[in-house]
């Protein structure tokens, strides 16, 4: 559809609170269209590869890119997150290896347990080659465990005194450390 103002419609120059004008050459590197089912906002270099914003009750709300180019996430000019065009994801690199790659001093991960007593955390991390396993970091809980679980089972736990516990497909205790 065309942009409409106070009645008027193919305007030669648009400004969108005096951030940015668009004149009437340059139309198609950014644009807006809606209709009944769908509001998109394109944003594209000269020869059309660009950014999309669309939302929609029949497909939802999506920002995504028209060309195999990677989509990147920042904040104060600095990328954040990556979207590589064949689906892998970067955290903290530029050139993700698996479908998510983070990069830090120390990559770490944190689950928050919300609907729990206090707020467990727990986290994976690592440093220097290794990988850290850490239940309940704050200290919440007193009797907080790492799980093994394999097929459906539990095979292996170590609880919040240091004993480890193996357990056999048959429900057995095998070993207590």
């Amino acid at each position: 559809g065309d942009l409409d103002v106070d009645g008027h419609t193919n305007l030669d120059n648009v400004s969108i609170a005096g951030v940015a004008t668009v004149t009437a050459a340059q139309a198609d590197v950014a644009t807006f269209t809606s209709n009944q089912t769908a509001s998109t906002i394109y944003v594209k270099d000269t020869d059309g590869d660009g950014i999309f914003i669309s939302g929609s009750s029949a497909y939802g709300h999506r920002i995504y890119t028209n060309t195999t180019e990677d989509l990147l996430l920042g904040t104060n000019s600095d990328e954040k997150l990556r979207i590589k065009n064949d689906g892998k994801v970067g955290i903290g690199t530029d050139n993700p290896q698996t479908i998510l790659h983070i990069s830090d001093n120390v990559p770490t991960i944190r689950f928050t347990d919300e609907n729990s007593t206090g707020v467990p955390d727990c986290e994976i991390g690592g440093a220097g080659g290794n990988i850290d396993i850490s239940a309940d970091i704050n200290g919440e809980k007193s009797d907080s465990v790492i799980r093994f679980n394999v097929d459906g089972g539990e095979k292996l736990r170590i609880a919040s005194n240091g004993e480890i516990t193996q357990t056999a497909s048959s429900g057995n205790t095998v070993i207590t450390l």
